[in-house]
């Protein structure tokens, strides 16, 4: 391969990695200074906010999971 071929395939890659950046705001976000114009009718919101409950399948098959990984190092 060419190096003008690598250096435009790495152009095109970090200008669509720059374009595609998705703007989420949270609720009470106050580092913004312009608020929308539109109502926001959903909000992101922060993981270390979601709590699972023990008898939750998907509990249950993360502990799993975890145990074979911890078992299989």
């Amino acid at each position: 391969m060419q190096p003008k071929f690598l250096v435009r395939i790495m152009v095109c890659f970090l200008a669509s990695a720059i374009t595609a950046q998705l703007y989420v705001n949270e609720q009470n976000n106050l580092r913004f200074k312009i608020k929308p114009k539109v109502p926001i009718q959903a909000y992101a919101f922060n993981l270390r906010e979601v709590n699972l409950l023990n008898g939750s399948s998907f509990k249950k098959t993360m502990d799993k999971d975890a145990g074979y990984l911890l078992c299989s190092s």
